[in-house]
């Protein structure tokens, strides 16, 4: 007799777009890799709209709510909820994911409600028109059945500030593939770096949150032998420009603005330099990690810290009173100290802990316990 085929989890990922942000990259690579054997997963866009779109995979049914508007979500959520016969709904953004809390109670009770928290709220939300509808809430939180978050900064916020309960909290940080394929820069941009020259890149949009009024005090102190590669666009860029043009720095900074894929500058960067006043966990830090590449990262507050250890870099952390001059100093000893940072030790550290492999799996563990837990309560309350 043939035992009975295991039911797949039936799982959709909720987010607004598939622009390129990296809570997005993020969800596009972890869906690739679910063994689709033990899940059938689907992603809910607000909108469907976005470069990722190209880069999802093929079997996986992507859904249009065709609501922008996460606040105006929640009727066409709970028609999807029902129509796919979810067992599990995983809100995969800060905002989208304390709207959804509150409408919790509204949901079918029969699915699974989970979130990924991509940032540290008690900070994050002062970016908000609104912050203080943010803070309520996030009151709300502890609704979800479980919610994963980046770093144990993100978790310590939840549970300190929003008094969500530990217990409802789990850490899982971001996946990041190790490629061993050379890549090779541009031609244009390997004529700019010279024998014998270091090379340090900046990667990220021009924007402000990312400390680039930092970094224009930064270009502007490089040191001979050194180039810079500013990786990136926003809003900053013509300042950015202006900047070089104006301290003739042309020979020593590059700005890269048609670049979809950095691996190669992380391949031939001595120091990557983040600038951020905030971040949550920078996949562009584990980017650089999986190359080998060493970071120093120049007071900012978040999570980023728990990525910064004696082997990946230097953290200067934001009460220091290391001022920018300082800061050159410090990336110049990480680009010349080969025995501290090595780039097969820093490797190493990044597949230990943040490798495709130990995330997937977490994830789906995750996932299956969560699934298995709500059919057990279900059988006990019955």
């Amino acid at each position: 007799m043939h035992g009975k085929t295991k039911m797949k989890i039936r799982i959709a990922f909720l987010i607004p777009t598939l622009e390129k942000g990296g809570a997005e990259r993020v969800l596009i690579t972890l869906t690739r890799h679910l063994d689709t054997s033990r899940f059938e997963v689907y992603i809910f866009c607000l909108k469907k709209s976005g470069e990722l779109l190209a880069y999802a995979e093929p079997s996986i049914t992507i859904c249009n709510l065709n609501c922008p508007r996460s606040y105006l979500a929640f009727c066409r959520i709970r028609k999807h909820i029902k129509q796919y016969k979810l067992h599990i709904l995983v809100s995969w953004l800060g905002n989208l994911n304390a709207i959804l809390s509150f409408f919790i109670p509204f949901l079918p009770t029969s699915t699974v409600y989970m979130c990924r928290e991509s940032n540290i709220p008690s900070i994050f939300n002062n970016q908000y028109r609104f912050p203080s509808v943010f803070n309520f809430l996030y009151r709300f939180m502890g609704r979800y059945q479980r919610i994963i978050c980046q770093t144990k900064a993100m978790a310590t916020d939840l549970v300190k500030n929003f008094q969500v309960k530990e217990e409802k909290i789990y850490v899982i940080g971001n996946p990041v593939k190790i490629s061993e394929n050379i890549q090779l820069l541009p031609e244009k941009d390997r004529l700019f770096v010279q024998p014998g020259d270091k090379v340090l890149l900046f990667v990220g949009r021009f924007s402000q949150e990312k400390g680039l009024d930092r970094l224009l005090r930064l270009i502007k102190v490089i040191k001979d032998g050194y180039k810079f590669f500013v990786v990136g666009y926003g809003p900053f860029e013509k300042t950015l420009k202006a900047t070089i043009q104006e301290h003739k720095l042309d020979d020593r900074i590059r700005i890269v603005t048609d670049c979809d894929d950095p691996s190669a500058y992380y391949a031939k960067a001595d120091c990557i330099v983040m600038t951020s006043y905030v971040e949550g966990m920078p996949n562009v830090l584990l980017e650089a990690f999986s190359w080998g590449c060493p970071a120093v990262v120049y007071k900012t507050m978040g999570g980023v810290q728990e990525l910064i250890t004696k082997e990946t870099g230097i953290y200067i952390s934001p009460g220091s009173n290391l001022d920018i001059d300082d800061l050159m100093a410090v990336i110049v000893s990480v680009c010349n100290d080969t025995e501290t940072f090595k780039r097969a030790g820093i490797i190493q550290w990044v597949r230990q802990h943040h490798g495709m492999d130990v995330i997937v799996t977490k994830y789906m563990e995750t996932f299956e316990f969560e699934w298995q837990r709500k059919k057990r309560n279900a059988r006990g309350a019955a």
